[in-house]
């Protein structure tokens, strides 16, 4: 099962930088009638950094300058 996120370019946000589309996922956890804090925006964005570093690290890894999804 495949499930989406919202990734964007990234921008400069108070000394993070954000990788998530806070509405889109705002809107996913509202379709689930759920609230999310905007502390979990930064702490979603951190993770998704770390998936993003690891997955270039395997890409290195194999000799390739192009992350994959079998990467992540």
């Amino acid at each position: 099962m495949q499930k989406n996120l919202y990734v964007v370019s990234i921008k400069y946000l108070g000394g993070l930088n954000m990788l998530v589309v806070k509405s889109k996922v705002r809107e996913i956890a509202a379709k689930r009638k759920m609230s999310f804090g905007g502390d979990a925006a930064a702490a979603l964005s951190r993770e998704v950094e770390r998936v993003l570093n690891r997955a270039i690290e395997r890409a290195k890894e194999n000799g390739r300058k192009t992350v994959k999804g079998r990467d992540i």
